[in-house]
């Protein structure tokens, strides 16, 4: 059975509940159009988070890789790029890294995602137009994103989209926006999480011949 792993973050800052964690939690242990689904919630750590992912990639030898993360606008940013830097914050444990440094030392300045962008931007949008018509309510949309920030969402990109070259084919970034204060987008950002899941196991199925691939390897 094709496997498509999600990973989103925890709480960190001011966001006591991050929908992208929440997501992954929400859609762990799903099966859809004979896709399995494994999701899990990461702690916003310099050290664990590309750990964990990691971890998770060699039990579980997903064909897709879908690492979501919370970032404060009010569209799904569909992330094109991941840049070989990091910021000079501190993780929830306190941790700081040294700002400017690589992410891999030596590695490309950039590397582009390899998740379907294209086809998931149209299938939103479809999505959105469909809650207009048939529901009269507005919907979240996506676009299209050069700059993941260099905080810990652009690290994990980064290790990702450079260690797993080869090993999970379809693997990329995607920032949420967060819930609103008042909680009045709860329901409606769950939604399209879900929805963005369900799609991407749809799509897996659909595209299976170019995501298979040998997956019998260690780092």
């Amino acid at each position: 059975m094709p496997v498509l792993l999600v990973t989103g973050f925890g709480p960190f800052r001011n966001v006591t509940r991050n929908p992208s964690g929440v997501a992954a939690q929400t859609v762990h242990g799903r099966e859809i159009d004979g896709t399995q689904i494994i999701g899990t919630e990461l702690v916003v750590s310099w050290q664990s988070a590309w750990e964990t992912t990691l971890r998770l990639v060699e039990e579980h030898q997903p064909q897709v890789l879908l690492c979501l993360g919370v970032a404060n606008w009010p569209n799904i940013e569909l992330e094109q790029v991941a840049r070989n830097v990091i910021g000079p914050e501190a993780d929830v444990e306190g941790v700081v890294l040294q700002s400017g440094a690589e992410v891999v030392p030596g590695g490309r300045a950039t590397l582009s995602s390899a998740l379907p962008l294209d086809w998931l931007k149209k299938r939103i949008a479809e999505r959105a137009l469909a809650q207009a018509v048939f529901r009269n309510g507005t919907s979240i949309v996506s676009q299209f994103s050069d700059n993941a920030g260099d905080y810990l969402c652009n690290f994990l990109f980064y290790n990702v989209m450079h260690h797993l070259e080869g090993r999970v084919p379809h693997r990329g970034f995607i920032h949420v926006p967060p819930y609103d204060e008042s909680g009045e987008n709860e329901a409606e950002v769950d939604e399209v999480l879900i929805y963005l899941v369900e799609e991407l196991a749809h799509w897996l199925v659909q595209n299976a011949e170019s995501a298979s691939g040998e997956h019998s390897w260690s780092i």
